[in-house]
């Protein structure tokens, strides 16, 4: 309240009359409300993608991990688009690149292949034909373990 108004109000009474003012929101603070939250659970959740792209890796019993150093590696994606060193490639332009990548002055070159479950396999011996002809000696495939079954006692 201002200084003047108790002046106005004394003589009568009147200032035990007056109330607080009440916080009250509007309908345009529920909605600021409302639109900020929706910006929080829509840049916080997943419509948000990651970066790259998603490939389901075949899932194998074995749990030995081949120790070979990698030189290079090839991602198979789906519809026949390769990713290589940050490109994006078709089977035919694959094999050039292949051929440019091997790395001069090594012994033993591997490439490690990263391709989805549902790669077809003659895409998959292609490529290793390509990897072949492009000079690499061993090819690698990632792979997940397969998750383990629990057991009683553990």
């Amino acid at each position: 309240m201002h200084k003047g108004s108790s002046n106005l109000v004394s003589p009568l009474g009147l200032l035990s009359q007056l109330r607080p003012d009440r916080l009250r929101f509007t309908s345009a603070a529920w909605m600021g409300v409302a639109l900020i939250g929706l910006g929080f659970s829509l840049l916080g959740g997943r419509f948000i993608f990651a970066p790259g792209i998603t490939i389901d890796l075949p899932m194998v019993t074995s749990t030995a991990e081949a120790g070979l150093p990698t030189a290079k590696v090839l991602t198979i994606g789906q519809n026949g688009t390769f990713f290589f060193e940050g490109r994006v490639l078709t089977l035919a332009t694959l094999a050039k690149a292949l051929k440019t990548a091997r790395p001069e002055g090594q012994g033993l070159t591997t490439l490690l292949l990263k391709g989805d479950k549902a790669t077809p396999l003659q895409t998959f011996l292609q490529v290793c034909q390509l990897a072949r002809e492009g000079g690499f000696d061993q090819i690698q495939v990632a792979t997940l373990p397969l998750p383990e079954a629990p057991t009683l006692f553990q």
